[in-house]
């Protein structure tokens, strides 16, 4: 692997208590992960969602592992991924072994998909992504959700549409066929039995922290730690792109892939990404029996940690950092709130330094005289941490 390099060790983190957690059984654990993009510097979103990953999985008593999410390979540099390295390793966090890159693992998962295939759980989708907004405003069809156009064609059909996207020289995408999955793996004892399922259709995740509901455009309360958050979230099953018609993997399928073969049973990412978690950890609850057997299980993991089973996964979707915004048609003092992203300014880390990046994100999880993520570790209360999104002002 062209960029991998060799972990060391972050000052102390051996002797580092596991404060104000609730360890599980060792035996059951697997592990935390960072995945980042190599696309570019963090910004302090990326920087403060990847530090509480990192205290999560210590303060349970996982492992932190890492990998680097390349499978868009027009965006993704190496220099960028060992920026992101660096900069993680000189806040105090560590990883557990040699990082793993996506782009290395395509034939694992092209194996999954063959898997799939095998049993009938995926077909080929012929939309454009007009047709899929429109088919996606009818009434019996639920946002963000794919109206299975393309799930039941027939033959003809089917042979008739990929005519039709040879002509204008594209071809189909891949979808996991959900509904075909449904019944087989609600039924079976990998599965526990359906235990996971609330309604014909939806899908229950473990999850540890988000607040359900969070809207972007209301500004946060005065009130903000809450102390207790629900902890399972239910969301429908949805057809999702596994490959796409540019043949490019599909961010839905790889992570999933990944996660199960390397053991992953703790995710820690944006509240943004709330919504789509159900429909991925059935996909993964779906692909699991694959993931036992596969040797690439037994070759990412230790013998102590084998794929964990998705219905064990545990999900921590944390507050996004966000941006003031003027509403136009109002008064200054009327804001919406955004998510931040690079063309908000100075907002990477290595544009606003390493000190100012870390002292804001220290400050942000309420702790400002802690100088890294070990120093974190032995005072902060992840419960009461606030669940609202986290405001960021730019220096004057």
């Amino acid at each position: 692997m062209g960029i991998a390099r060799e972990h060391t060790q972050a000052p102390g983190a051996d002797s580092i208590p596991k404060a104000h957690s609730t360890p599980e059984e060792p035996s059951k654990l697997g592990a935390g992960r960072f995945a980042p993009s190599p696309s570019g510097d963090f910004h302090l979103g990326n920087l403060r969602t990847y530090t509480l990953a990192w205290l999560f999985a210590h303060s349970t008593g996982r492992r932190m592992l890492y990998r680097i999410e390349d499978i868009d390979q027009q965006r993704s540099h190496d220099s960028a991924a060992l920026d992101q390295m660096e900069d993680l390793a000189s806040f105090g966090m560590d990883w557990d072994s040699e990082p793993i890159k996506q782009s290395d693992r395509f034939p694992l998962y092209d194996e999954a998909l063959h898997w799939l295939a095998e049993r009938g759980w995926v077909y080929e989708c012929y939309c454009s992504r007009k047709d899929i907004r429109e088919a996606s405003r009818a009434p019996h069809v639920a946002p963000g959700m794919y109206p299975g156009t393309c799930r039941n064609l027939t033959d003809e059909e089917r042979h008739e549409q990929c005519a039709k996207l040879a002509e204008q020289g594209r071809k189909p995408a891949i979808r996991f066929n959900a509904h075909a999955a449904y019944e087989a793996v609600v039924g079976n004892d990998y599965a526990t039995n359906g235990s996971h399922t609330t309604a014909p259709g939806l899908w229950t995740i473990h999850e540890d922290f988000a607040t359900y509901g969070q809207q972007l455009d209301s500004a946060p309360s005065s009130d903000s730690t809450q102390s207790s958050v629900p902890s399972g979230y239910s969301g429908p099953v949805d057809d999702i792109v596994l490959h796409r018609g540019d043949g490019n993997w599909a961010y839905n399928l790889a992570v999933v892939v990944d996660d199960l073969t390397m053991g992953v049973d703790q995710i820690t990412r944006g509240d943004d990404l709330l919504s789509s978690a159900p429909a991925q950890n059935f996909l993964a609850t779906a692909l699991h029996p694959w993931a036992t057997h596969t040797s690439a299980t037994t070759s990412a993991t230790t013998s102590a940690t084998p794929a964990v089973h998705p219905t064990r996964w545990r999900y921590n979707h944390v507050p996004l950092v966000v941006t003031k915004q003027e509403m136009k048609g109002h008064e200054n003092t009327d804001h919406q709130l955004k998510r931040l992203a690079k063309r908000d300014g100075a907002v990477t880390v290595r544009e606003l330094g390493h000190d100012t990046a870390w002292a804001w994100v220290a400050r942000s999880l309420g702790h400002s005289e802690c100088a890294s993520a070990p120093e974190l570790l032995q005072v902060i209360d992840l419960e009461a941490m606030s669940h609202e999104p986290v405001v960021w002002t730019p220096p004057q």
